[in-house]
């Protein structure tokens, strides 16, 4: 006889990992997602920001294993915003970005960027065949999971603590960082042989120490122990009902609702 749902069945050696798992990564294992449909698309696509679609009532942990969520069809986004360079998540969120249309250089993505210029989500929830969409060309939609983490933004705080506005999660402090910001508005006198222990200690720690960080830190650490051949800094797992999980790349996001049409398709 066949077992089916497969993707629900964990293999042995995946459950004799679960208890050190979850020692070192159980606070994640309830962060519940943000949820976008045809519906919160196609009402407020235009105007919707990440921090206002609903919050679902779906674990991070039940998102990677598989979740009977949307009756099994759906695909789970992951990654961050922040980062020094390029960010191809603000890219596949919001298309391409730079500044706000007004040539402010955007710090402060969900507060004034929105949905309605993706490339990605105006395929996806395409109102004639769009695979979010109501007339969805496989005879069913696809749900949308998204956990998206963004950097804290504070005008007024120094550029190296964290708080501005892109910065990564994995951003760790480098040792000439510490010494600029204990310089800084002195005659430079400290150096790493007087540098105080304290300030020692903070050398290759990381910036943020905000929870949206805390959290996704925590998600990277389960994903490369649950599934390694996924992103491991950010991507896309797709389910399918019946069919095992796929992972995909959101480097070219242009390409992407044709390579998912494709998997759910098969």
């Amino acid at each position: 006889m066949k077992i089916k749902f497969l993707k629900y069945i964990l293999p042995v050696a995946t459950i004799a990992a679960v208890p050190a798992i979850a020692a070192s990564c159980s606070s994640v294992y309830n962060t519940k997602l943000k949820e976008i449909t045809y519906t919160s698309w196609k009402g407020n696509g235009a105007s919707s920001t990440y921090s206002s679609l609903s919050t679902v009532n779906v674990s991070v942990k039940d998102a990677i294993y598989g979740s009977n969520y949307n009756n099994g069809n759906y695909i789970f986004i992951y990654g961050t915003v922040g980062s020094e360079s390029k960010s191809a998540m603000a890219d596949l969120l919001y298309g391409p970005v730079g500044n706000d249309g007004t040539g402010n250089v955007v710090v402060d993505m969900d507060k004034k960027l929105n949905f309605g210029s993706s490339v990605f989500f105006k395929q996806f929830f395409n109102e004639e065949n769009g695979l979010g969409s109501k007339n969805s060309l496989l005879g069913f939609n696809v749900g949308l999971l998204m956990f998206i983490d963004f950097a804290p933004y504070n005008p007024d705080a120094a550029t190296v603590n964290g708080l501005s506005g892109s910065e990564s999660p994995l951003a760790k402090y480098t040792q000439q960082e510490v010494l600029d910001e204990l310089n800084k508005g002195t005659d430079g006198s400290y150096t790493m042989d007087n540098l105080p222990d304290s300030a020692k200690a903070k050398i290759n720690t990381y910036k943020r120490k905000d929870k949206s960080a805390i959290e996704y830190r925590r998600l990277v650490d389960y994903i490369k122990q649950i599934r390694p051949q996924a992103g491991q800094t950010d991507g896309i797992i797709a389910f399918k009902k019946d069919k095992d999980p796929k992972n995909y790349s959101i480097s070219d996001y242009s390409s992407l609702h044709n390579q998912l049409i494709d998997y759910y398709k098969s």
